[in-house]
């Protein structure tokens, strides 16, 4: 029994702060009361409506900011990527997309589709390449973008001309082809990429997910260099679709979010205004 009424005590103390009013004005002929439970939901909503705005613009920032750095890149010369010393240079140099050359010899028998790559509205995917300097380091360039088969298992053609597919370990390091390639150094983002890079069981030309440098050197028997080589665009030799941008898109693209979610606040704010507000009743008889 004592149960009992203790359960009805607390419904009636929810009823009441359910039905509470924080505010009471009249204006205009117009009541806003609005319960205390309206407030709570259009304050969390209006809120979080507010940050998602503020985020597309910070995001819109940071795409300005990489746009700046890569057109202040291209303005100077590119440099040796054998002549960086070490990762943490490699590191910057990616970040700050530094123009740069590098020589050796193709692996192609060894080479990564980076899956998930669209063209003009089109599925594909972009091949990397390893590039074997003369210190026995890897660079990972991006050849360019090309188009899927009609099914995932039918691997493209990413041939290189002038390569051979070795029928021996021992073939293979004397038929890789010499190769110079100039371009853009970067870093690409994992971005919502899980699970392995890459399934070491599959035949090669390779899908691959992001780039997972230590697992990469691991696969290829040779230290990565922690860094992508962004090709420049090319009509002749090995050279596919140029498809790469240091950004997947500009900053107008959050800035229209950013309005998106501004308008959609203030929509709350104008909607939760209306629905609160009561005509003032006049009693004309007094």
């Amino acid at each position: 029994m004592l149960a009992g009424n203790g359960q009805t005590k607390l419904v009636r103390v929810a009823e009441q702060a359910a039905h509470c009013v924080l505010v009471n004005v009249s204006v205009f002929g117009y009541r806003f009361a609005p319960p205390l439970w309206a407030v709570l939901l259009y304050l969390v909503v209006c809120v979080a409506m507010l940050a998602l705005a503020r985020w597309q613009l910070l995001r819109a920032d940071e795409k300005i900011m990489i746009l700046s750095a890569a057109e202040e890149a291209a303005l100077l010369p590119p440099v040796d990527v054998s002549s960086m010393p070490g990762p943490d240079r490699l590191r910057e140099a990616g970040d700050t997309y530094v123009r740069a050359f590098a020589s050796g010899h193709w692996r192609a028998e060894q080479q990564f589709l980076w899956d998930n790559r669209a063209h003009a509205s089109q599925a594909g995917v972009e091949v990397i390449s390893p590039l074997e300097l003369a210190d026995g380091r890897v660079l990972l360039v991006n050849r360019g973008w090309t188009r899927l088969g009609v099914t995932r298992d039918i691997l493209p053609d990413v041939f290189i001309a002038g390569a051979t597919h070795a029928a021996s370990d021992l073939d293979k390091l004397a038929r890789r082809t010499a190769g110079t390639v100039s371009g853009t150094l970067s870093r690409p983002s994992r971005g919502f990429a899980k699970g392995q890079a890459f399934d070491p069981a599959a035949p090669w030309p390779r899908y691959l997910q992001y780039f997972d440098y230590a697992a990469l050197s691991v696969e290829l028997e040779a230290e990565v260099l922690p860094v992508v080589l962004q090709a420049d665009h090319q009509t002749s030799g090995p050279w596919l679709q140029s498809n790469w941008r240091p950004a997947a898109s500009g900053p107008e693209k959050h800035y229209a979010y950013a309005v998106q979610w501004f308008g959609m606040a203030g929509a709350l704010t104008i909607i939760f205004l209306v629905v609160n507000g009561r005509r003032i009743e006049t009693n004309l008889n007094s």
